[in-house]
């Protein structure tokens, strides 16, 4: 890779970003769903980025004041999943946190139930370093957050692991409660 030192007040081309900027984002799939589903499956993705990084914001139909977004890779349902989450909200601002391990998913998102009103949603992203890379296990970090009462959120910090060094070609997400609504999104990116 061609390298080249900027100095502050540089103006970069586009031909300079091409050639020397490294961590471009890739647009791989973008999905908004256009009625109420409990699932998504996002397949067939390449192993030629660096990484990975999902985003997404929406809000579940179960009655409650949230649901989760639940994340399995590969289509590996086995106890392979493990978590180390940190919550904190407007009535308790110092985090508590949580490990769990042996699971057959983890929770990737917090959205918003269908127990607030209509505008409340969540949203997160999730990062996937070195998805494609078979000498690890997989990890994943995860921030999410979402309105839990008309006037108090969750912000909710997650590492997890997936217990293979299997290359990363699916990714589903699975509501833990009821639906997601129509017009909650997923984007899924390609990093560098």
């Amino acid at each position: 890779m061609a390298t080249k030192t900027f100095t502050a007040g540089s103006v970069l081309t586009s031909a300079d970003v091409n050639t020397y900027c490294v961590t471009v984002q890739h647009l791989l799939v973008e999905y908004t769903f256009p009625s109420a589903n409990t699932a998504l499956t996002l397949s067939g993705i390449p192993s030629t980025y660096k990484h990975l990084l999902l985003v997404g914001i929406g809000r579940g139909t179960a009655l409650a004041n949230s649901i989760e977004a639940n994340l399995t890779f590969n289509n590996d349902s086995g106890a392979n999943y493990s978590r180390l989450s940190w919550d904190a909200s407007d009535t308790a601002a110092t985090p508590t946190g949580a490990w769990s391990s042996d699971r057959t998913s983890v929770e990737a998102f917090i959205f918003a139930g269908d127990s607030l009103s209509t505008f409340s949603a969540g949203s997160g992203s999730l990062l996937i370093p070195d998805y494609a890379d078979t000498n690890w296990y997989k990890s994943v970090i995860s921030n999410s957050a979402a309105f839990t009462s008309d006037t108090g959120i969750l912000a909710r910090e997650r590492r997890m692991f997936w217990k293979s060094t299997a290359a990363i070609n699916r990714i589903d997400l699975t509501a833990s409660s009821g639906n997601f609504y129509a017009g909650t999104r997923f984007s899924l990116y390609g990093l560098g």
